[in-house]
């Protein structure tokens, strides 16, 4: 995929999250509350962020996080969303859907951990991650159909990889989200623990795998995401064609005049 960030974005003082460096680990806390929703400059930070962890050989594995003990994220930042034209919004697809490859093919091993709710570009940053560990609050879901849209950052593609076929178009079609006990039945979710224990089991499992060759662990990313790309890579364009129709449909306005009125 093309090297996608979001144009003209104003710009804002506050990191939008933290990165810490712990044994050769890097721990990616998002932190903006109240529901880490992702701005276009949130996205462009986590762009550059984790363009230039990739190239941080020192790097052995990746732990994304928040900071928020009830929220993953809650995907896109629906408000901003709603003031952007119609290039601005195929920018934002753009660089949302290059963040989530990136997060894919990065030559680090990549481990989400959720607590609370990953929702929408939430969920769809969970799912481009190589492991997914949640403790037992945790929920997950695709919520776009409600506003009139669709997943756009892989989410149509990963999920059925995942899950399968036809449990994800039950969660696509009706915008249902499940819990954390079901997301690890279905294999959505790799490790359940209680809520206390879960950031320490994630950091652990990441210096483990960090412990192997650098070479093998790429090497495998590599093979697995080479399974069937070009059918994939069809549907990563589909799905921003189709999102980009959605978002100028008289329909989402109306979704989302009343989400907003709302909050």
């Amino acid at each position: 995929m093309t090297k996608a960030y979001c144009k003209n974005v104003r710009q804002e003082k506050p990191a939008y999250f933290d990165i810490t460096i712990k044994k050769n680990l890097a721990i990616v806390e998002l932190n903006r509350p109240p529901v880490n929703a992702i701005s276009p400059y949130f996205l462009n930070q986590l762009l550059s962020s984790f363009t230039a962890l990739n190239k941080d050989i020192s790097v052995r594995a990746i732990l994304i996080r928040s900071s928020l003990p009830t929220v993953f994220s809650a995907g896109a930042d629906i408000r901003e969303l709603s003031h952007l034209s119609a290039k601005e919004i195929r920018q934002f697809v753009e660089a949302g859907q290059n963040f989530c490859d990136l997060i894919e093919t990065i030559n680090q091993p990549t481990i989400a951990v959720i607590q609370g709710h990953a929702l929408g570009g939430g969920c769809e940053i969970a799912l481009s991650c190589d492991l997914r560990v949640a403790g037992k609050k945790a929920s997950f879901g695709q919520p776009e159909v409600h506003l009139g849209l669709l997943p756009a950052w892989g989410g149509t593609q990963r999920l059925p990889q995942l899950i399968g076929k036809s449990r994800a178009m039950d969660l696509l079609l009706t915008g249902k989200s499940v819990a954390a006990d079901t997301a690890f039945n279905i294999g959505l979710v790799n490790y359940l623990l209680d809520d206390d224990k879960v950031n320490s089991f994630a950091e652990d499992l990441a210096v483990t795998i960090g412990k192997q060759s650098i070479i093998a662990t790429s090497g495998i990313k590599a093979a697995v995401k080479a399974t069937d790309s070009s059918r994939i890579n069809k549907g990563f364009d589909e799905e921003i064609n189709q999102f980009v129709s959605c978002a100028l449909s008289p329909r989402h306005k109306e979704d989302v005049r009343m989400f907003l009125k709302e909050k």
